[in-house]
Protein backbone atom coordinates (compact mmCIF):
# COMPACT_ATOMS: atom_id res chain seq x y z
CA UNK A 1 0.00 0.00 0.00
CA UNK A 2 1.48 3.10 -1.04
CA UNK A 3 -1.66 4.95 -0.93
CA UNK A 4 -4.79 5.59 0.64
CA UNK A 5 -7.66 7.95 -0.40
CA UNK A 6 -10.21 9.25 2.31
CA UNK A 7 -11.64 11.97 0.40
CA UNK A 8 -8.00 13.38 0.07
CA UNK A 9 -5.10 11.37 -0.82
CA UNK A 10 -2.44 10.12 2.23
CA UNK A 11 0.46 9.44 0.09
CA UNK A 12 3.71 7.94 1.26
CA UNK A 13 5.28 5.32 3.46
CA UNK A 14 4.27 1.81 4.27
CA UNK A 15 1.18 0.43 4.55
CA UNK A 16 1.15 0.71 8.37
CA UNK A 17 1.92 4.39 8.44
CA UNK A 18 -0.88 5.32 6.08
CA UNK A 19 -3.47 2.96 8.06
CA UNK A 20 -2.91 4.71 11.00
CA UNK A 21 -2.69 8.11 9.45
CA UNK A 22 -6.30 7.33 8.36
CA UNK A 23 -7.32 6.67 11.45
CA UNK A 24 -5.90 9.86 12.84
CA UNK A 25 -7.79 11.47 10.12
CA UNK A 26 -11.23 9.52 11.02
CA UNK A 27 -10.44 10.81 15.03
CA UNK A 28 -8.36 8.19 17.25
CA UNK A 29 -10.61 8.96 20.39
CA UNK A 30 -13.68 8.18 18.52
CA UNK A 31 -12.28 4.91 16.56
CA UNK A 32 -11.50 3.93 20.15
CA UNK A 33 -15.03 4.11 21.37
CA UNK A 34 -15.91 1.32 18.66
CA UNK A 35 -14.07 -1.06 20.88
CA UNK A 36 -12.84 -2.74 17.67
CA UNK A 37 -9.85 -5.22 17.73
CA UNK A 38 -7.34 -6.76 15.03
CA UNK A 39 -5.74 -9.91 15.76
CA UNK A 40 -7.44 -10.04 19.48
CA UNK A 41 -5.54 -6.66 20.30
CA UNK A 42 -7.63 -3.08 20.61
CA UNK A 43 -7.00 -1.27 17.44
CA UNK A 44 -6.79 1.77 19.20
CA UNK A 45 -5.68 2.33 22.58
CA UNK A 46 -4.17 4.86 25.44
CA UNK A 47 -1.59 1.30 26.31
CA UNK A 48 0.92 -0.51 24.27
CA UNK A 49 0.77 -4.02 24.39
CA UNK A 50 3.83 -5.49 25.78
CA UNK A 51 6.24 -7.84 23.63
CA UNK A 52 3.64 -6.55 20.18
CA UNK A 53 5.51 -4.79 17.86
CA UNK A 54 2.59 -4.22 15.35
CA UNK A 55 1.47 -0.64 16.73
CA UNK A 56 2.48 3.08 16.14
CA UNK A 57 1.97 5.72 18.54
CA UNK A 58 0.22 8.50 17.24
CA UNK A 59 -0.60 11.57 19.11
CA UNK A 60 -0.35 9.43 23.10
CA UNK A 61 -2.69 6.95 21.44
CA UNK A 62 -1.26 3.58 20.17
CA UNK A 63 -2.13 1.76 16.62
CA UNK A 64 -2.24 -1.67 15.87
CA UNK A 65 -1.29 -2.47 12.23
CA UNK A 66 -0.86 -6.01 11.34
CA UNK A 67 -2.79 -6.67 8.86
CA UNK A 68 -3.45 -7.44 5.13
CA UNK A 69 -4.26 -4.59 3.19
CA UNK A 70 -7.54 -6.09 2.26
CA UNK A 71 -8.51 -6.10 5.68
CA UNK A 72 -7.43 -2.46 6.37
CA UNK A 73 -9.29 -1.52 3.57
CA UNK A 74 -12.40 -3.46 5.06
CA UNK A 75 -11.82 -1.84 8.42
CA UNK A 76 -11.26 1.61 7.53
CA UNK A 77 -14.53 1.54 5.56
CA UNK A 78 -16.30 -0.05 8.47
CA UNK A 79 -15.24 2.70 10.69
CA UNK A 80 -16.39 5.22 8.39
CA UNK A 81 -19.75 4.00 8.10
CA UNK A 82 -20.29 3.37 11.62
CA UNK A 83 -19.15 6.34 12.54
CA UNK A 84 -21.14 8.26 9.72
CA UNK A 85 -17.53 9.87 8.16
CA UNK A 86 -18.64 10.08 4.21
CA UNK A 87 -15.16 8.53 2.78
CA UNK A 88 -14.07 6.84 -0.37
CA UNK A 89 -11.91 4.48 0.43
CA UNK A 90 -9.01 3.05 -2.30
CA UNK A 91 -5.92 1.35 -2.12
CA UNK A 92 -3.35 1.31 -4.55
CA UNK A 93 -0.27 -0.86 -4.51
CA UNK A 94 2.37 0.40 -6.39
CA UNK A 95 3.76 -2.28 -9.02
CA UNK A 96 7.81 -2.10 -8.58
CA UNK A 97 7.07 -2.84 -4.34
CA UNK A 98 4.90 -6.11 -5.56
CA UNK A 99 8.22 -7.77 -8.11
CA UNK A 100 10.49 -6.80 -5.15
CA UNK A 101 8.77 -8.74 -2.30
CA UNK A 102 8.42 -11.75 -5.17
CA UNK A 103 11.79 -11.39 -5.75
CA UNK A 104 13.53 -9.98 -2.37
CA UNK A 105 15.58 -13.75 -2.31
CA UNK A 106 16.97 -13.86 -5.63
CA UNK A 107 20.59 -12.17 -6.31
CA UNK A 108 20.14 -8.94 -8.22
CA UNK A 109 21.68 -9.74 -11.30
CA UNK A 110 19.12 -12.97 -11.47
CA UNK A 111 16.60 -10.36 -10.49
CA UNK A 112 17.88 -7.58 -13.11
CA UNK A 113 17.20 -10.34 -15.70
CA UNK A 114 13.95 -11.26 -14.37
CA UNK A 115 13.10 -7.20 -14.52
CA UNK A 116 13.84 -7.37 -18.09
CA UNK A 117 11.93 -10.37 -19.45
CA UNK A 118 8.54 -8.42 -17.86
Amino acid sequence: MRRLSINQPINGGNAAKIFSAALERMGLERVSQLGMRLSGIPLVSRHPVIGYQSQIQKSGWYITTHASNTDKKRMLEKISETLQIPAHIEIEVIAWQAILSVFSMVRLGELLRRLRQL
